[in-house]
């Protein structure tokens, strides 16, 4: 894990801190977005943090079917 998503985790972490945050990971494809976030959420679950992943991917997929999004 890199230094940044050390420094989220530590700094969010804190017992005082319990009101909710939103973390975005934008790139380029397969740059490793989904990844990150899979390892961020795993570790903030760890650390009894409630967290809500969503995937542009899995979100366009089935919230967006019908809409005419296809990007």
């Amino acid at each position: 894990m890199g230094d940044t998503m050390k420094a989220v985790v530590a700094k969010r972490d804190r017992p005082y801190c319990e009101e909710g945050f939103c973390v975005w990971f934008t790139g380029l494809p397969c740059s490793g977005k989904t990844t990150t976030a899979e390892v961020l959420t795993a570790m903030l679950m760890k650390r009894g943090r409630r967290v809500t992943l969503l995937d542009g991917d899995v979100v366009r997929t089935h919230l967006s079917k019908g809409l005419g999004f296809s990007k």
